[in-house]
């Protein structure tokens, strides 16, 4: 189904002015969600991705594309009628939103070579520049631009679960609490790794144009200077601070930011999302959204959409709130 609109309930308003969305549509455990202005995508173990666009005062379902079964760890916006997906089967699949279709399937492994299927853990994109890695190491980019034409990778021998991308630079996490940067202007060039945690990184999200927050397994985020300019890895290490969050965390636990109001939210494992002022993260938690009705959902991924709405996916439930 490709921009068919389905009727949404309307928001609650709480009694603070706050305004919230419960949206429908997944059968099984939300992953990864993903904003590009005010259109952003969800996606799941039932392999569905499920695009919404958010209006004035109400949401829209536009667009539905499914996997027809490997689960979508992860999506990216490559373009605007362009969306890339993170699949549990070694793949990486690029679906054009306007027709509802996929256009292209990416693997750096050959189909005779597929006698085992490490997943796809996590995707992000730039200028037409997609970077993707999963359980077998291998950091790979895909140059979409050049039509296909161009894929470099490196291998890191260690899962990657987390990617950003800040300016010409490319933070990689990895499941033994370690950033890996690389200068992505010509080739994939490392400049440092820096050790930042002790727990698998699930989330990696630019505070600035010169830091980064790392948020790991363990609760634990780190603030990282990436100024280009010589220093040791653990001098760029400037915070480390306890979230303390709450419940048990099974999954990746994603991260995103908000640069222009000095905002970074932290998925949690009891329903809520933990907003935080960017410059300000060894303060703590600032502000708390409870993002389901729904008791006992465990929230997986986060994504501001404009500069006013926060979006919170977990357990078949995708929740919207308005950020004050």
């Amino acid at each position: 189904m490709a921009l068919s609109l389905l009727p949404q309930p309307g928001a609650e308003r709480t009694e603070a002015g706050v305004c919230s969305w419960d949206l429908q549509g997944h059968d099984a455990e939300i992953l990864g969600v993903a904003a590009r202005g005010r259109v952003f995508a969800s996606c799941g173990t039932d392999g569905l991705m499920l695009l919404w666009r958010l209006k004035e005062d109400d949401i829209a379902n536009v667009c539905k594309l499914s996997t027809r079964g490997p689960a979508v760890t992860d999506v990216a916006f490559l373009a605007p009628d362009t969306l890339a997906s993170a699949q549990a089967d070694c793949t990486v699949g690029l679906w054009d939103v306007e027709v509802g279709k996929r256009t292209q399937s990416l693997s750096r492994m050959k189909v005779v070579e597929r006698c085992s299927w490490p997943v796809i853990n996590t995707l992000c994109a730039r200028d037409g520049l997609l970077f993707y890695g999963g359980d077998d190491g291998y950091l790979v980019r895909h140059g979409a631009r050049e039509g296909g034409a161009g894929c470099d990778w490196v291998n890191l021998k260690v899962p990657i679960t987390a990617l950003t991308v800040l300016g010409d630079s490319l933070f990689v996490g990895d499941v033994c609490g370690a950033v890996h940067w690389y200068d992505i202007r010509n080739t994939m060039k490392k400049i440092a790794s820096i050790q930042c945690a002790s727990d698998v990184i699930t989330g990696i999200a630019a505070l600035s144009d010169d830091q980064i927050a790392t948020y790991s397994m363990d609760d634990k985020v780190a603030v990282i200077d990436v100024q280009p300019f010589v220093l040791e890895g653990g001098e760029r290490l400037l915070t480390a601070i306890d979230m303390r969050q709450g419940g048990e965390r099974t999954s990746l636990k994603r991260c995103s930011a908000l640069p222009r109001r000095d905002l970074v939210a932290f998925a949690t494992a009891d329903a809520t999302v933990s907003c935080v002022k960017g410059s300000a993260l060894y303060k703590g938690v600032t502000k708390t959204y409870t993002c389901s009705q729904v008791n006992g959902v465990s929230v997986n991924a986060t994504a501001f959409v404009s500069d006013d709405y926060l979006v919170c996916g977990g357990d078949k439930v995708l929740s919207v709130v308005t950020i004050s």
